[in-house]
């Protein structure tokens, strides 16, 4: 458990909360291959959303001049679920938010 909490907290000291996203959910898996206590794991699911939602609260209270990594949690969390036509028109929705709509409305979810 200890050899998966190093690594998740010195990637959280970077501002990468795509690297997090991805070690997360391989570290949740190879903890249920491994057997482990699925109570333990809701629990620690649990945990994180909490935390999650903490960092997220905590960066809407940065003002543009103090930028904190909580604020760069929020505004990630804000531009990827603002994927609204004016932020498209705007150019203020962010290259990868912007490919992901057009590649998912040209070919739909299967691509096809």
């Amino acid at each position: 458990m200890a050899s998966i909490i190093i690594p998740i907290i010195l990637v959280f000291l970077q501002p990468d909360l795509g690297a997090l996203l991805i070690i997360i959910p391989i570290a949740v898996s190879i903890f249920f291959v491994a057997g482990g206590n699925i109570r333990i794991l809701a629990l620690l699911l649990g945990i994180g959303f909490v935390i999650a939602s903490l960092f997220y609260v905590l960066g809407s209270y940065s003002t543009p001049e103090e930028r904190t990594r909580f604020s760069y949690i929020h505004d990630r969390v804000n531009s990827f679920f603002a994927g609204n036509k004016e932020a498209i028109e705007n150019n203020t929705m962010h290259h990868q938010n912007k490919q992901a709509l057009i590649a998912i409305g040209s070919g739909g979810f299967l691509g096809l």
